[in-house]
């Protein structure tokens, strides 16, 4: 079989000299891209069938070839461009060449950013796509492939073939290639895949308990997971390890027996929020608590007994857990709640400064979705702040303002539609993801992975129908945040708290709220927010 190659035409991201992997405007080509391409097409011998990368610059290159020979172009996702994901838009930087030089060096798992493709799932895709290309033709077919200068890059180097980087708007032609290159290469990435599969099989053998271990096992082979790596497997692990001991003073415990909903809440130092909290959930008519305590260091515990012992109807169990926090972890101590507390019943998985919020009584809410066949619950996370400098706020009853217009939202492959925007991104620059799983319905097979995505994926795929009022910045939140910034235990080494501290440091009198953004809690509706 002959292959031919071709990089599409200049296009306005290699004027401009940014990566561009998603962005329509950038993919366009150029009119001296697409002269290039009218010259090449000139030149390129019959050919029998053309697959293209879907990009807009692949397309129009590839189509400039079939409407004068009277072709079918086949789009196929898995040439596109490498997801250059955090450096898409953006120029060439040594960031960006270290990530390379380590794939170069033989790292097939780093990625271009978190949820940017490495070169596992890059070499993965071309050989599945290079397999086909041999079953679905003919020996003495050419098959032309239109995609990006890495990319066929990629490609000649899996089949063996040796040549320079393909230039724009330009085409190589291999006769009679030796696709023994390309089973030489699945051979070696099955290797490599079965060697991440062993190393995750001999830390899931440290699982103390056994049905635990064993819903661990059937996940083993998920390795080129984003939200499953190796090191949050790490920690998860070290949590399901971790003992937790309950607290045998609390007056009204929970009766496992009634299959009613658990509220599950890890703490620290819940003192000030947890008046407030509490009675939000009891209006919600939640009526089981099962909370956490992490190495508080106030009167929360005080508190707890004191608030709960005035509230009819309610029951509590209190556990105790040493171990040093890590959020991964404590998503693991949560699993081992669900498997105290037993299958076949629904789940409030809530943090200390969430509030949880829908329209109705949460056994109602449930109620109606039972019907709907639902078995987890999305929400997004919408941040409430006050009129005041975020650090300056002394009052939590001050807290009464959210944003209304600057949630975002897209695609992601592994938990469906993703939330960020909002005052995180308009005042810090961050694009954290805010969207979570608060309510899942647990049949033993589930699993907690950290605070965006549950196991099995499918879980994650449904539409946003509730919202958390998160209370991020509380009163006295500074000297927290040093704290968590300085410890490096949470998400991507404490980045965020470590942003918020370097925006304080540059002006002291930072506030969320906005002219243009910014509306009262009682004005909220969940249809505002998320955007069409």
């Amino acid at each position: 079989m002959n292959l031919i190659f071709m990089r599409h035409g200049e296009a306005m991201d290699n004027t401009c000299e940014i990566l561009s992997s998603q962005e329509i405007q950038c993919s366009i080509l150029t009119e001296n891209g697409r002269r290039q391409v009218i010259e090449s097409a000139k030149l390129l011998p019959k050919i029998d069938k053309i697959y293209t990368s879907p990009l807009i610059r692949t397309l129009q290159t590839a189509k400039e070839v079939a409407d004068n020979r009277n072709l079918n172009v086949e789009i196929d996702n898995r040439i596109r461009e490498i997801n250059w994901g955090k450096f898409n838009g953006k120029e060439n930087s040594s960031e960006l060449d270290e990530v390379r030089e380590r794939q170069v060096a033989g790292d097939f798992f780093v990625r271009f950013g978190q949820y940017g493709d490495s070169k596992y799932s890059i070499e993965s895709r071309l050989c599945d796509f290079l397999t086909d290309i041999k079953k679905n033709n003919f020996k003495n077919n050419t098959v032309l492939i239109v995609s990006h200068g890495t990319i066929i890059s990629f490609m000649k180097r899996i089949l063996g073939l040796k040549s320079s980087h393909a230039k724009k708007g330009k085409f190589e032609v291999f006769n009679d290639v030796d696709f023994r290159f390309l089973d030489k290469h699945k051979n070696l990435l099955s290797d490599i895949s079965n060697f991440e599969v062993s190393k995750r099989l001999e830390e899931i053998r440290k699982i103390k308990n056994s049905e635990t271990q064993y819903k661990y096992l059937n996940i083993a082979k998920d390795y080129n997971n984003i939200e499953f790596n190796n090191e949050t497997l790490k920690y998860l692990i070290l949590g399901l390890n971790d003992k937790l001991s309950k607290v045998e003073n609390i007056l009204k415990p929970i009766n496992k027996s009634k299959k009613e909903i658990v509220l599950v809440c890890v703490f620290n130092n819940f003192s000030e929020f947890l008046e407030k909290w509490i009675r939000h959930y009891v209006n919600l008519d939640v009526k089981n608590f099962v909370l956490v305590n992490n190495n508080s260091d106030d009167d929360s515990v005080k508190k707890i007994n004191e608030i709960t012992k005035n509230i009819k109807d309610i029951k509590l169990d209190l556990y105790n857990v040493e171990a040093p926090y890590n959020c991964f972890r404590a998503c693991s101590w949560r699993q081992q709640i669900l498997d105290i507390y037993g299958i076949k019943r629904w789940y409030l998985n809530i943090d200390s400064d969430e509030l949880f919020h829908v329209d109705e009584k949460i056994e109602e809410y449930i109620d109606s979705i039972n019907k709907d066949g639902c078995k987890s619950v999305k929400a997004i996370m919408v941040d409430v702040y006050s009129k005041k400098p975020i650090f300056e706020n002394k009052n939590i009853s001050d807290m009464e303002f959210v944003d209304s217009n600057t949630y975002k939202t897209e695609i992601n492959p592994f938990y469906g539609l993703r939330i960020y925007g909002g005052p995180r991104e308009r005042v810090f620059g961050l694009k954290s993801s805010l969207q979570k799983i608060p309510l899942l319905y647990y049949t033993g097979n589930e699993l907690i992975v950290n605070d965006h995505f549950v196991f099995p994926k499918e879980l994650n795929f449904v539409n946003i129908s509730s919202a958390i009022f998160h209370y991020k910045f509380l009163p006295n939140s500074l000297s927290l945040y040093k704290n968590m910034a300085k410890s490096g235990v949470y998400w991507q080494d404490s980045k965020e708290y470590k942003k918020y501290l370097s925006a304080y440091k540059d002006d002291a009198k930072l506030s969320m709220f906005s002219k243009d953004s910014s509306i009262r809690i009682e004005d909220f509706r969940l249809s505002d927010i998320i955007p069409e």
